[in-house]
């Protein structure tokens, strides 16, 4: 992704929607696909994302719901691009105590420790064995 026009600040995250930018090559621009949750359940829709001015990489989505919006790590979201559609591997339930999202935000620790505290809570289902 290429950005022009930001003051370059050692790790200061931006909102995708307050720069200029062009998507790489081949790379579909995410920016108001729908987000479903791990049922296929439509959560709501990409609104915006944050990236890192220094590396240009997309750290957070902020997916957006039932007048909430929520910072997802972008690296929790399988893209499904034939329905252009994000898949978080959670339920809405789960989403219930996530924190707010808002314009204002700027201290990103809550999101951060919301996400560690989910994934760290996830528990490998064991598989069975199918036997015929």
């Amino acid at each position: 992704m290429e950005m022009q026009g930001e003051n370059k600040t050692n790790g200061q995250l931006v909102r995708l929607s307050q720069v200029d930018y062009e998507t790489e090559p081949g790379q579909p621009d995410l920016l108001g696909w729908d987000v479903a949750d791990s049922d296929s359940n439509l959560i709501g829709k990409l609104d915006d994302m944050l990236v890192d001015v220094d590396t240009g990489e997309i750290l957070f989505g902020s997916v957006c719901y039932n007048d909430k919006c929520i910072a997802v790590p972008l690296e929790l979201m399988f893209m499904d691009e034939a329905n252009k559609q994000l898949v978080l591997p959670v339920s809405m339930d789960e989403l219930a105590d996530a924190p707010e999202f808002t314009e204002e935000t700027e201290d990103m620790q809550q999101h951060v420790s919301f996400w560690t505290q989910l994934v760290s809570d996830w528990e490998e289902e064991p598989v069975e064995d199918e036997e015929s």
